[in-house]
């Protein structure tokens, strides 16, 4: 992590109770990201040429090893166990290699179906599995989108509001430089394109008499939540000079949940589903050869 970036995220898990739990995920998270084993797994994905509208990662076999997304996995249980003290719910110490893998394929593909199935083997809240789980997939989703994502820009024309090599919903969108130019950033996999203003980016409204946005008097300049009347979603926007790293983007998000709240107070929301249905496999590396095969 780059170092200011990384003490500012820091200092949020520990100067604000509400963010704590998921800043210290996230931040053990993002240092795995160091591991070069992400970097070989995001090199041997098989590179197509970009589409128009089908997000990079559709329909790819993703080489993963295991025992490492296990071990990360494993260790955010234990953070977050140590974090947060859980009365009602059971959290397991650990889960296996093949329950690791398809909670992250779960994830990465928004199917609840696999996720609550992940959640019966362990007699867990999906909810709990879902936090980890998206904390778990960071450092393989960022090393996929540091390879694949300077492709899927808005140099290429991209139009969608959902990320182009994930199809996750924008985490948030900057104003970027003294133009105000607006680009849509991913907390997943950091990838970052452009959209146009007075446009929602969840179902394309473009009449400006139903498009609008909420914030402090004294922040409106800097950080607002644009709201959209035809959907009711809502896209936290906040105004930089230069493009936030992945750390700015997480601390950011956590950082500005009162405008969530006022949002969801109003009656916004954000999509609860992922902007394009992806559909991925994880494979893994069979010992004693050198060819990924698929686990089922």
């Amino acid at each position: 992590m780059a170092a200011q970036s990384q003490q500012d995220l820091e200092s949020l898990a520990l100067e604000d109770p509400t963010s704590r739990p998921l800043a210290l995920l996230q931040i053990e998270a993002l240092r795995a990201g160091s591991d070069p084993v992400w970097e070989a797994a995001a090199t041997a994905l098989e590179r197509r040429p970009p589409s128009s509208a089908v997000p990079a990662i559709h329909q790819s076999q993703i080489p993963v090893d295991r025992k490492k997304l296990a071990q990360l996995t494993n260790q955010l249980i234990g953070t977050l166990k140590a974090a947060v003290t859980f009365d009602t719910v059971t959290v397991p110490d650990a889960i296996s290699d093949e329950s690791s893998q398809a909670l992250i394929q779960a994830i990465i593909n928004g199917d609840d179906a696999g996720l609550h199935r992940v959640a019966e083997a362990h007699q867990t809240d999906p909810a709990i599995l879902a936090t980890i789980g998206h904390c778990a997939s960071l450092p393989l989703l960022l090393a996929i989108g540091q390879r694949v994502g300077a492709e899927r820009n808005a140099d290429f024309g991209w139009q969608p509001g959902y990320c182009p090599v994930c199809g996750s919903w924008p985490t948030l969108a900057e104003a970027r430089g003294l133009e105000r130019q607006q680009w849509l950033r991913c907390g997943r996999c950091a990838a970052s394109w452009r959209t146009a203003h007075q446009r929602c980016v969840f179902c394309e409204n473009t009449n400006h008499q139903q498009l609008g946005y909420m914030a402090p008097e004294a922040e409106r300049e800097s950080r607002r939540a644009t709201t959209c009347e035809q959907c009711k979603g809502y896209l936290k926007v906040f105004a930089t000079v230069s493009p936030y790293s992945i750390e700015d983007i997480l601390r950011q998000d956590l950082a500005s949940l009162e405008l969530d709240i006022a949002a969801i107070d109003q009656g916004y929301t954000r999509p609860d589903r992922p902007g394009f249905p992806i559909q991925v496999e994880l494979v893994a590396r069979r010992p004693g050869n050198g060819r990924w095969f698929p686990w089922r």
